[in-house]
């Protein structure tokens, strides 16, 4: 598809880092998370199953049992690469993180 030939593009791009916006990083399942991953280039999270099959052994398969390991991993993971904002949050002085024109 399309979208797929625009991913593989887009990481193929050179740079010293990268960064992107998801409002809904997980759409299928915890799988999504393992392209997102290879696009930022997140060792060894990036790596395709195909590869070396550490996505399927240590997140997908223990996730998909609600493994607390897996679990505890993939806070672990996010918290080290993620920022999380919602539409309600404000600065310390009362005024919102994020203006939004109004519907």
């Amino acid at each position: 598809s399309s979208i797929t030939d625009h991913a593989r593009a887009c990481e193929k791009l050179l740079c010293e880092c990268r960064w992107m916006v998801s409002g809904t990083p997980l759409y299928t399942s915890i799988d999504d998370l393992n392209g997102e991953l290879a696009f930022l280039g997140v060792l060894p999270f990036c790596a395709s199953d195909s590869v070396d099959g550490f996505w399927s052994m240590r997140i997908s398969k223990p996730f998909a049992k609600r493994s607390p390991e897996a679990l505890e991993l993939l806070n672990g993971l996010l918290s080290g690469v993620m920022v999380r904002h919602s539409k309600s949050q404000t600065y310390t002085d009362g005024s919102s993180i994020l203006d939004l024109p109004s519907s």
